[in-house]
């Protein structure tokens, strides 16, 4: 399982996991993409530096816990991921790459990657603060296969902020890897986009979760590949 989000803060992956019949105690291993609040399990979670596991985990029994930095999870074996290496079931890390964030700090993110038989890689992101055009280069660096599919958050809130606290458009100021005073712009965007085309992966699937509607939008027209917007309880096949 990669990433928890808010945890019982908002508990978004328990609910959807109850509905789709999925036992979350049956997981193999548990890896985090970055340290931060909507991915390690909450606010408290992050204050804390301890990884929030749902209950429905159980007492997670000495599963491993893959993180990009010394966190505690209680019942796992936590397993700080330094660099590159490969994880359970053939999927492997990126290692921590790292990006100053405002009011964040230095944070290290971790991306996966897998290699899927007579395809090529595919590389699911977190939040995508390194960039997915660095995040593309490790992978390339783990495999000589070309990029298949890429999915998850890429960080454009260039217009409007899907997470808010009143009054402040929260992603539009932390997480963008520039100074509040400056917003990722329409330039930035389409560098982006001419960037991901240049790879030229089959399919691209975009996690809404700190990616605005007007840049999913633009995602979807520009890109010269099938490209999906995600959504929960929706399986997808490629």
């Amino acid at each position: 399982l990669f990433d928890l989000g808010f945890g019982s803060e908002m508990p978004a992956l328990a609910h959807n996991a109850a509905k789709l019949n999925f036992k979350l105690n049956q997981v193999d291993a548990l890896v985090i993409s970055h340290l931060h609040p909507d991915h390690m399990g909450g606010f408290k979670a992050f204050r804390n530096n301890q990884i929030a596991i749902p209950l429905a985990f159980g007492k997670g029994n000495g599963m491993a816990c893959f993180a990009p930095a010394e966190v505690g999870a209680d019942g796992f074996e936590t397993k700080i991921v330094q660099g590159p290496r490969m994880l359970p079931a053939g999927i492997a890390s990126t290692g921590p790459l790292s990006r100053s964030l405002f009011f964040m700090g230095l944070t290290e993110e971790q991306a996966i990657v897998a290699r899927l038989k007579d395809k090529g890689v595919v590389v699911i992101t977190g939040c995508g603060h390194p960039t997915i055009e660095i995040i593309i280069q490790m992978a390339k660096r783990l495999s000589d296969d070309p990029i298949y599919a890429i999915g998850g958050g890429l960080h454009f809130p260039v217009t409007d902020s899907p997470l808010r606290k009143p009054g402040l458009k929260v992603q539009m100021i932390w997480g963008t890897g520039k100074p509040p005073w400056q917003k990722i712009t329409e330039q930035d965007l389409e560098q982006t986009i001419e960037n991901l085309n240049a790879v030229c992966p089959k399919h691209i699937f975009l996690s809404p979760h700190d990616t605005c509607d007007y840049a999913l939008q633009r995602f979807k027209t520009s890109l010269n590949c099938q490209t999906h917007i995600l959504e929960s309880g929706v399986t997808y096949s490629f």
